[in-house]
């Protein structure tokens, strides 16, 4: 048996690094095909209680059922009509699932706010969603899903002219931050003066 064995690695030794170069070929290949470019959610396919969207992007909120509520397994018709209460009894936040209501996240407002579109708020407003966006791609618990066609995404997932334009805002807000964190700092120094 030792002798098989003996004879089996000298007929393959000169193959060896053949075989590694191929199965890590392999293990290449399977990576790069399992890749799958991000999921296209149309805005009637987000299910209120389980998927919140903020600037196009999508994450699955079931894990924290307290605030977001559960999937909800009322027919369309009552979800539509009884959205209200439903959200009373589901949790805090259920009015910002099953859309993407990123000026709500800007503004507060649960209730009115319900639009993916904050440009018009200004650049504070641009921060605000920025900043939630960012919180719910940090969260391990919050799962990525993918891209809402609509508002800041087209129907071939690339970017809309309204994402560049919040992407804009957002810039001009970081800039107006600093500029007031700049101002503030200045103030301070001629007070101690």
């Amino acid at each position: 048996l030792t002798q098989l064995h003996l004879s089996t690695t000298q007929t393959l030794s000169p193959l060896m690094p053949t075989l590694r170069f191929l199965l890590a070929l392999s293990t290449l290949l399977t990576l790069a095909l399992s890749a799958s470019p991000p999921r296209l959610f149309s805005p009637s396919a987000l299910v209120p209680g389980k998927h919140v969207a903020i600037a196009g992007r999508v994450f699955d909120v079931s894990p924290s059922p307290v605030f977001y509520g559960g999937p909800d397994p009322a027919p369309s018709f009552f979800r539509k009509v009884f959205r209200r209460a439903v959200a009373a009894a589901a949790g805090d936040y259920f009015n910002l699932t099953g859309r993407d209501a990123s000026r709500a996240f800007a503004t507060g407002d649960f209730e009115g706010d319900l639009v993916p579109g904050v440009v018009d708020l200004g650049p504070e407003a641009c921060l605000d969603v920025w900043g939630w966006l960012g919180f719910y791609k940090r969260a391990e618990k919050y799962e990525e899903l993918g891209k809402v066609v609509g508002w800041y995404y087209d129907e071939k997932g690339e970017k809309t002219e309204k994402w560049r334009e919040w992407v804009d805002c957002y810039k001009k807000s970081k800039k107006y931050k600093q500029e007031e964190d700049d101002e503030a700092e200045d103030e301070a120094e001629k007070a101690e003066l």
